[in-house]
């Protein structure tokens, strides 16, 4: 009797989020399988026609999440797709991309802010939160709206120096805290910052 290895399958990307280095983290589920060599991880390049890029190689027996360190949230949206790799070097591909949100404003002549964001892509999102902060103190919870909702517009914006981020909550976990893997957050904006920029 020949013991076969276990088949190695596809991994599952768990989310893509910003962290607080404003850098993008890549996080996907473990697999149980001592036949996987490693992870690949891949990033869109700027130029279409450039395909991917190979950004990082994870060992199997090490944390299943991975920093971008290349990558600039605060100037454009990023898809990233994970490769399993076997002992064989066969690569196994995730089925779904994640593509990362990008949060951007604009000022009325009112002195509103609207915001708007690209869809998340990855998970079947639940809804977004809206994160807000005036001065530069902790982010709070500003609102909330549907998946189908990708602009908002702030009334209430008495200082100047305002910092704002969204952030994706997936369907399966909307029961629960949207912390950790269980959300993909976009980059923070500050409006003094972006504001002096455009002067």
């Amino acid at each position: 009797y020949i013991n076969q290895p276990a088949k190695v399958e596809a991994t599952i990307i768990n989310s893509v989020t910003v962290t607080k280095d404003n850098k993008n983290l890549i996080t996907w589920e473990q697999a149980a399988n001592e036949n996987i060599e490693h992870f690949n991880i891949y990033r869109d390049a700027t130029n279409v026609s450039d395909g991917w890029i190979l950004i990082d190689r994870v060992p199997y027996k090490s944390k299943y999440l991975t920093e971008d360190i290349s990558s600039f949230p605060n100037f454009r949206s990023y898809t990233y797709r994970v490769s399993t790799v076997d002992k064989c070097g066969n690569e196994f591909f995730s089925l779904r991309n994640h593509k990362t949100i990008l949060l951007d404003f604009e000022e009325t002549k009112e002195n509103a802010f609207i915001l708007k964001w690209n869809n998340y892509e990855g998970f079947d999102v639940d809804r977004y939160n809206i994160f807000k902060s005036e001065g530069g103190d902790t982010l709070q919870l500003f609102r909330s709206v549907p998946a189908t909702t990708n602009l908002i517009t702030d009334y209430d914006t008495g200082n100047d120096n305002v910092y704002y981020q969204a952030e994706a909550v997936s369907k399966i976990i909307s029961t629960k805290s949207a912390t950790g893997n269980e959300a993909a957050r976009s980059n923070v904006i500050s409006t003094r910052l972006a504001l002096s920029l455009s002067d």
